[in-house]
């Protein structure tokens, strides 16, 4: 006879599901939060800042049972997802859009227009005689949705007429942006419009030596931000001493995707604050987020060289921020093929 009492009852079968709570959805997305941005953030550092790796774990261990549910699995495979997008992005950012010339013994990637040619390891955008103008612009279209550039020029030799302020030389040059019909190959009008003017859609930075009434200038030397060809410009700066003093000029020419500014001077060293800051939509401006990068510069019944010495432009990489942002983007792809 069997002792029912004494025999032990089966094990009773334990749903996954309620033996652990599942996290909140406010704690799943702090976790993910942080394991994402710590992981963009580790690789940038890896990539860019240090030789050493701080992998994050990529389970669900701090918040999981040791037996994952299918629900788990599927957090977890969404969250590898997150980290190899953020980490194939970090890769891919690496790699910024930069120009550099170092000088312009090789204008490879520019096109030249006009009397621009390159004399030595100099660009000269315009000689140093009557009626004059020319331009160069890169070839193909780079970004501008936000970018650094710095920049050399020395204006020497100047003379012919003399302005309202006495001042001998002329005209000045441009640093501009433009997505006008005429790509590479832009020129626009001589003498006061400094082989800019007529260049639509364009935004532009002057550095003009000649004072012209007609386009609102307060001296002979003035800084300004100019868009569509326009020689009115939005906003000036009068400086001293004159551009054309043959001193070696630096440009610092910055775009945060809303206020564009400009620092200037002769020693070299980049100033805490812009000379010159001016908030503007430049990519509703030229209707695109790429366009043709260069300068143009022109002489009239005054005159001198205008050369530029060196140029770089760069397009930030993406922050931890912007991966984070993409990387989510990308896995819910992921999320989606894993169901």
């Amino acid at each position: 006879m069997i002792d029912i009492a004494n025999v032990a009852a089966p094990p009773r079968r334990v749903d996954a599901d309620s033996r652990v709570p599942k996290p909140s959805a406010s704690k799943i997305f702090t976790v993910l939060c942080d394991i994402a941005c710590d992981s963009a953030f580790n690789a940038l550092k890896y990539l860019r800042f240090t030789d050493r790796w701080h992998a994050p774990c990529l389970d669900l261990a701090a918040i999981a049972p040791r037996h994952p549910t299918d629900w788990e699995k599927r957090m977890n495979r969404w969250i590898s997802g997150a980290i190899a997008a953020a980490l194939a992005l970090a890769f891919a950012g690496t790699a910024s859009a930069s120009i550099i010339f170092t000088d312009f013994s090789s204008t490879a990637g520019l096109t030249l227009n006009g009397n621009a040619a390159t004399v030595g390891p100099v660009l000269r955008l315009a000689p140093s005689s009557i009626g004059q103008r020319g331009s160069a612009f890169t070839s193909s279209p780079v970004g501008i949705s936000s970018f650094s550039s710095v920049f050399t020029f020395q204006i020497t030799n100047p003379g012919g007429a003399t302005d309202g302020f006495g001042q001998t030389g002329a005209d000045g040059l441009t640093f501009t942006l433009q997505s006008s019909p005429a790509g590479a190959g832009a020129l626009g009008a001589g003498g006061g419009s400094l082989g800019y003017g007529g260049i639509s859609p364009s935004v532009a930075v002057e550095f003009d030596t000649w004072f012209n009434g007609a386009a609102l200038d307060t001296s002979s030397n003035d800084l300004g931000v100019n868009t569509n060809g326009n020689l009115a410009s939005l906003q000036t700066a009068a400086l001293a001493p004159q551009f054309d003093n043959g001193a070696i000029w630096t440009a610092w020419v910055d775009y945060d995707g809303i206020t564009l500014e400009v620092r200037t001077n002769t020693t070299g060293l980049r100033p805490a604050a812009p000379t010159l800051a001016q908030i503007i939509d430049i990519l509703t401006t030229l209707g695109t987020s790429t366009a043709f990068v260069g300068f143009t510069a022109a002489t009239g019944a005054a005159f001198g060289d205008h050369d530029i010495l060196s140029w770089r432009y760069d397009v930030p990489e993406p922050t931890a921020l912007a991966l984070l942002g993409l990387g989510l983007v990308a896995l819910s792809f992921t999320k989606r093929q894993s169901r």
